[in-house]
């Protein structure tokens, strides 16, 4: 991809060096754009659980020239198997290997979120330059261009500021008016840690129910480590504050939970206390109508994350990279065009996706009595014996968000770069950076709060669950618990939206609400305070809660500050 004719080269600051921040960085040096990417962490932040590539998001790769070297990373993860109590496999559902169709709950590019940076990282070549050790906590932007306020006290002018930080944004915080909550969550918790493997860890995926609705799950990504993930059904203010508490914490109330579990969670629990990686979050979505304003726009999780149960988190990131990347390189010289441009080619795949995330199939996919999860294993266990699982995996597409298609490519004015890229220590001054006196957007953590949530579309595998259940009207309680739980087992097993996919690990804010569009004065921006719980390699550490109050200079000059 190259600019349109006649074009001039971006100034581009990418904060976020994840997934999206990489892939965009990448695309927008091949467009012959001068990028910065900082990353408020020390280092590449090469750590994080297993995630995986599907639909879309394996072209992404391929357009990259990366699907080779992502192909010699991945992690060998034959399949997912439901045991029981004594760990034995009731229902295993193989990875689809055929090279058609769609994916299964296992997908074929099964890859630790870490080798993934590094790829990407590596890619974007000599012409990016990553800032390491050093974040943005405020902007001021009018129509030429937009000064970004750094962590260090520093400060840069650039063309264009990309939100790519994670879907607990700050900066998408600071950008949209304080009614406009992006918060969507489902009531489900989880945290994922890391424990030393034994020689009872297959290349299997193990999955056991707890009545409660409860979930753990065990999989392991190289010979000496395992991941495991708890999963927890809760509605409840302590289950929703306790990502946001220190990571003891945390640990004490995940241990609480599962205590009478069973299965291997003694083992699990002995080895959280110890493990270098800990990460606990609540599930939600990102959902909002505004993905820009003036020469500030957001990317990935910050703009559009679809949860770990859709399983196109890392996907998503990675096509809406591409498709900002394009718009940019056709339009650099009218953001407004270019910028309406993405938001207009990408939405409806994002829609997609995130409607495929169905809550009220996820609580079933958690029974909370003891006589749902057996009658969840047997009609599961049915499934599985009548190729219920491969057959629909062959039959169905594997690209999602419908007929959604990529933009059209445009030549590339040089080769991808795969060589190492350019790096500065948190100590150096950003290239063209500048001490200003202006008052900065100190972007302060993100909140969610209450609010009710956008219906979304049922695909068909919902409807089908919903007339199953409707025609046992008048059967037994039994009877009709069991063609429940049949159906969704049959949704939940040829779906690779209803289970986890366990993206990376994220900076994830609880609330309810799906966004509206807003109608903002000329001029007046609102502003709210919340809290944002970050993440520091292992843990998750909160920082203090900040105010943000809102300050305006004319109609063609939006300046904002944020108080700690």
């Amino acid at each position: 991809m190259t600019p349109g004719s006649g074009a001039r080269s971006l100034r581009v600051l990418v904060a976020g060096g994840g997934v999206a921040g990489q892939a965009l960085a990448f695309w927008l040096a091949r467009g012959g754009h001068r990028v910065t990417v900082v990353e408020r962490f020390p280092a590449l932040r090469a750590t994080g659980a297993q995630v995986d590539l599907r639909g879309q998001g394996i072209e992404a790769v391929r357009r990259m020239g990366l699907l080779d070297a992502v192909r010699d990373r991945l992690v060998d993860e034959k399949g997912v198997a439901f045991v029981d109590a004594r760990g034995r496999a009731r229902a295993t559902i193989m990875a689809n290997t055929s090279g058609q169709g769609r994916q299964t709950l296992t997908s074929e590019y099964e890859i630790m979120r870490g080798d993934l940076i590094r790829i990407l990282h590596e890619a974007t070549g000599p012409d990016v330059e990553h800032v390491f050790g050093r974040s943005v906590d405020g902007f001021e932007q009018d129509g030429h261009q937009v000064v970004a306020h750094f962590s260090d006290g520093s400060s840069g002018e650039f063309d264009l500021l990309v939100s790519a930080d994670g879907q607990g944004s700050r900066i998408r915080r600071a950008l949209l008016p304080e009614d406009l909550d992006p918060y969507w969550r489902v009531g489900i918790h989880m945290a994922y840690w890391f424990v030393p493997r034994t020689a009872s860890d297959t290349d299997v995926r193990d999955t056991y129910m707890v009545p409660g609705g409860r979930q753990i799950m065990r999989r392991s990504h190289n010979p000496t480590e395992t991941q495991v993930y708890f999963v927890l059904r809760e509605e409840s203010a302590e289950a929703s504050a306790i990502h946001r508490q220190p990571v003891e914490r945390q640990q004490e109330f995940w241990a609480d939970r599962f205590r009478d579990a069973g299965w291997q969670t003694r083992r699990f629990v002995d080895g959280m206390r110890t493990s270098p990686f800990f990460y606990s979050q609540e599930v939600v979505q990102v959902r909002t109508d505004t993905w820009s304003e003036g020469r500030v726009v957001l990317a990935g999780d910050a703009a559009h994350c679809a949860s770990p149960y859709s399983g196109m988190g890392v996907s998503g990131g990675l096509v809406g990279a591409y498709v900002l990347a394009d718009a940019l390189n056709r339009h650099p010289g009218d953001l407004p065009t270019a910028l309406a441009r993405y938001d207009s080619a990408l939405r409806p795949f994002v829609d997609r996706i995130q409607a495929e995330v169905n809550p009220r199939l996820l609580r079933l996919g958690l029974p909370t009595t003891r006589r749902a999860v057996n009658a969840f294993r047997t009609a599961t266990a049915l499934a599985c014996r009548l190729h219920l699982p491969d057959l629909a995996a062959r039959l169905a597409k594997e690209d999602r968000g419908g007929d959604w298609q990529f933009p059209l490519p445009r030549p590339t004015r040089r080769p991808p770069d795969t060589s190492a890229a350019r790096v500065r220590c948190s100590s150096t001054e950003l290239h063209g950076a500048s001490r200003t006196g202006g008052r900065a957007v100190a972007v302060g953590p993100a909140r969610g709060g209450e609010g009710q949530a956008r219906a979304a579309p049922r695909n068909r595998r919902t409807a089908r669950t919903r007339r199953w259940s409707a025609s046992t009207t008048g059967r037994s309680s039994l009877a009709k618990m069991l063609l429940m739980c049949f159906a969704t087992a049959l949704s939940l097993t040829t779906s690779a939206c209803a289970m986890p996919a366990l993206e990376r690990p994220s900076a994830i804010r609880p609330s309810t609400s799906r966004s509206r569009g807003v109608s903002r004065a000329s001029g007046s921006l609102s502003r709210r305070s919340s809290n944002c719980a970050t993440t520091c390699g292992s843990r998750a550490v909160p920082p203090s809660a900040t105010r943000r109050t809102a300050a305006t200079n004319s109609a063609t000059s939006a300046t904002r500050c944020l108080s700690r």
